[in-house]
């Protein structure tokens, strides 16, 4: 008959500061696709949302674009967030024609194709 040790184990010699927040990219697709749908639902979610709390850094600009546009009284669509991008100082540098994501559907994702229009901050 084996005696377990009742010691402690000792914790790993370089534990991590800090564990990454849990993120479910689809779940912001979703949520970012909702809003450009119907933009009532941006004040459902804008009390507590805030655009760090998404964690792909293209979403959390997206976000932030759509809540400047909502708040000044604007429609946010893919549209008018491509207009937002395209103006002097905040134009892409990417080449290319964008071209809207697909989902496993193989439906096209609004906020998949507003990610595609988004530009990323530099």
């Amino acid at each position: 008959m084996a005696v377990e040790s009742t010691a402690r184990k000792q914790p790993a010699e370089n534990p991590p500061l800090f564990r990454s927040a849990p993120h479910n990219i689809e779940v912001e697709q979703a949520l970012l696709g909702a809003i450009l749908v119907n933009n009532e639902a941006f004040y459902r979610v804008s009390d507590f949302l805030e655009p760090e709390h998404f964690f792909e850094p293209l979403h959390q600009k997206i976000y932030k674009d759509i809540g400047s546009l909502v708040r000044a009284g604007k429609s946010a669509s893919p549209i008018t967030l491509r207009q937002l991008q395209i103006r002097p100082g905040r134009h892409s540098a990417s080449t290319g024609s964008p071209r809207p994501a697909r989902s496993s559907s193989g439906l096209t994702s609004t906020s998949a194709t507003a990610g595609v229009l988004s530009t990323s901050t530099g």
